[in-house]
């Protein structure tokens, strides 16, 4: 997820479905922007950054998760 814009649009979906959506859960997010368009969902991984030069991706655990 990079700025949250699709899980806000499939949770406004749903809404129109009238299914309520209890949570949301990504693979990775990342970094940057850090204001999401969505507040409440789980991340596994956080993408730092990438540097495609160097082919280097700097990818970590979600520490959220941890606390």
């Amino acid at each position: 997820m990079k700025g949250g814009g699709t899980c806000k649009g499939m949770s406004d979906m749903m809404r129109e479905f009238n299914a309520e959506v209890v949570g949301t859960a990504v693979v990775i997010e990342t970094k940057e922007p850090e204001k999401k368009l969505v507040d409440d969902y789980l991340s596994l991984l956080l993408l730092n950054k990438i540097n495609e030069k160097d082919g280097i991706v700097d990818i970590q655990p979600n520490f959220k998760l941890l606390k």
